[in-house]
């Protein structure tokens, strides 16, 4: 991983908990569910893109990415 791809998920990661903890006990409590998930599926896109060499890690990604989606609808 190059240094340009770490600060974008460093970046990734920082903004997603900011979203999470606000998502749960903030002021904005349910509201931020959309940005939530389009964070979580720009995260499983650039897991992929990342990887895509590998079918067994785009597999893993595309399982990881159903299984958000489920606990998402619920």
């Amino acid at each position: 991983m190059n240094k340009e791809n770490k600060w974008f998920y460093i970046s990734l990661t920082i903004i997603s908990t900011i979203v999470l903890i606000l998502e749960k006990a903030g002021p904005f409590a349910d509201k931020l569910r959309f940005v939530g998930f389009a964070l979580f599926t720009i995260f499983c896109v650039a897991i992929i893109i990342e990887n895509k060499n590998s079918k067994g890690k785009i597999f893993g990604a595309i399982l990881y990415f159903l299984f958000g989606l489920v606990v998402l609808l619920k």
